[in-house]
């Protein structure tokens, strides 16, 4: 898996055979942690992920911003999260990489860690994972912002709850200003909004027209 400065990453794998990957919350919380003590050392700055029952999703922005700057963030000096989100056995990271740092050894050392982790916990054996992650080029940044909503939208789309805000297990809520959660980068929210409610909105409106639709399936997936 190679990645290269200044281009954004989608980054996505499935459970094994369609298994499971998260068997209770702690499981969620264990890799939220992992992700936190781990991507400042790769100058990543996560612009979103959610970790779904069927469907999991990050994306990050590769950056080395200083921690003192940008209190907000309240993790780490390199990387900022900005969506996140999860369910049991799939996951996606969008991910921005502005330095050569390899993103790839980050995702080895926190899922290769997570597997190990839940084997024991499970008292399974033997990969998680369906092989080695997937990754997208995303060619066309104005997808980007569609793609965080497909991100916070995942758990509604997959049948998991009614509306975005009943998903703990994303930072939906932090995007709409109901959460003050350390995994939201107001820097990039701004970008693109001008309050909570004009993003709580354009959730609202998420009937993609069909052109658009077209064009950002083959970033959903491949």
């Amino acid at each position: 898996m190679s990645f290269h400065k200044e281009c954004f990453y989608h980054i996505y794998n499935r459970g094994c055979n369609k298994e499971l990957i998260f068997y209770n919350d702690r499981n969620y919380l264990f890799l939220l942690q992992k992700i936190k003590s781990t991507y400042k050392k790769y100058g990543a700055n996560i612009i979103a992920y959610c970790l779904p029952c069927v469907i999991g999703c990050i994306i990050a922005y590769v950056d080395n911003y200083n921690q003192n700057e940008l209190p907000f963030f309240g993790i780490c000096e390199n990387i900022v999260i900005i969506t996140r989100g999860e369910m049991p056995n799939h996951y996606h990271l969008l991910v921005k990489q502005l330095t050569d740092q390899p993103l790839s050894d980050w995702i080895r050392n926190i899922f290769n860690g997570y597997t190990q982790a839940i084997n024991k916990e499970q008292g399974r054996s033997g990969t998680l994972f369906e092989g080695r992650a997937k990754h997208i080029l995303i060619d066309k940044e104005e997808y980007l912002i569609h793609l965080v909503r497909y991100i916070h939208y995942n758990p509604v789309a997959t049948g998991l709850v009614d509306s975005p805000e009943e998903w703990l297990y994303s930072n939906y809520l932090e995007w709409i200003g109901k959460r003050n959660g350390s995994l939201f980068d107001k820097k990039f929210f701004s970008i693109y909004f001008n309050s909570f409610d004009e993003y709580q909105k354009f959730m609202e409106e998420y009937k993609i027209g069909k052109q658009l639709e077209k064009k950002l399936k083959g970033y959903y997936l491949g």
